[in-house]
């Protein structure tokens, strides 16, 4: 009988499946910037792109929406850009559109 050892929940597994540590540890090396990190993501399928360009517009929103974004700090107009693009994603998945149209 061929069993697999189960890895609980909460841990990443190194690349070379060697290392095991908590989501909190891994948490805690992205946060500071260490180098060990990269022990636990796998890159060889990383590609690098370039941000889309962004196109300065002016939009009319409701004040209490437009409100609500800026009380959640410095990048609102970025999460505001999150939120749409995830609405155009789910639009187009549902709707089966090209990503680009």
């Amino acid at each position: 009988m061929n069993r697999q050892r189960k890895t609980p929940k909460n841990t990443i597994t190194s690349v070379d499946g060697k290392r095991t540590i908590s989501t909190q540890e891994f948490d805690r090396l992205f946060d500071e910037g260490s180098n060990e990190i990269d022990h636990f993501i796998d890159w060889s399928k990383a590609e690098v792109r370039l941000p889309p360009v962004k196109e300065p517009v002016t939009l009319r929103l409701d004040a209490d929406v437009l409100a609500w974004f800026r009380s959640l700090g410095k990048g609102y107009q970025t999460r505001m850009n999150a939120v749409l693009r995830s609405y155009k994603q789910a639009y187009e998945q549902a709707w089966r559109m090209p990503a680009d149209g």
